[in-house]
């Protein structure tokens, strides 16, 4: 699942140093969207490092081509991305992780961080991200792994979810997601 290194679909430390440096985020993400291979990329994720630079000290935003791609992954991230703001933060790091789901289910990162410390801090947290990504939703509705076509978890790994999980899952499992 390597990212196919195309100008006009990968996201690059760039496009996440502009993220930073911008005030309209969401205008942002909508234009980096755009851009990227005529809608190469359905998700994107941001979380916003910002220490000292603004009165929040953090900041997380998501953008999708459509309302349900957009809705999945601002969820994960609301849930996802607390935890590794709270974590940077608490490091001091300035600067943003923008991670990206392409239509073919690849998932990639960009970091950029205000200060090489950062930087450290930041690719390691990216790294990290990109290791733990889970089944649901990266599978489940964007096809993670499986060349984009969503794919549902096998009755085996639904029997090991609490009543919670499940809720979860069901709600983030595409409508058109195939079970092989």
């Amino acid at each position: 699942m390597a990212v196919k290194d195309d100008p006009n679909t990968r996201i690059k430390a760039a496009d996440a140093q502009a993220l930073y440096e911008i005030a309209e985020v969401r205008d942002a993400l909508d234009r980096l969207g755009s851009e990227r291979g005529f809608k190469a990329l359905v998700a994107m994720r941001l979380n916003g490092l910002l220490n000292g630079l603004t009165d929040a000290p953090a900041q997380f935003a998501a953008w999708g081509v459509d309302v349900e791609d957009e809705s999945v992954i601002y969820h994960y991230g609301k849930g996802a991305g607390a935890k590794l703001l709270a974590r940077d933060c608490a490091h001091g790091a300035s600067g943003v992780i923008l991670l990206g789901i392409h239509a073919d289910g690849v998932a990639e990162i960009a970091t950029y961080g205000a200060l090489a410390r950062d930087c450290r801090i930041l690719g390691k947290a990216g790294a990290g991200l990109l290791e733990d990504l889970s089944a649901c939703p990266f599978q489940t509705w964007f096809g993670w792994g499986n060349d984009g076509v969503p794919k549902r978890l096998t009755p085996e790994e639904r029997a090991m979810l609490s009543a919670e999980q499940l809720v979860y899952v069901d709600r983030n499992t595409h409508p058109e997601a195939v079970y092989s």
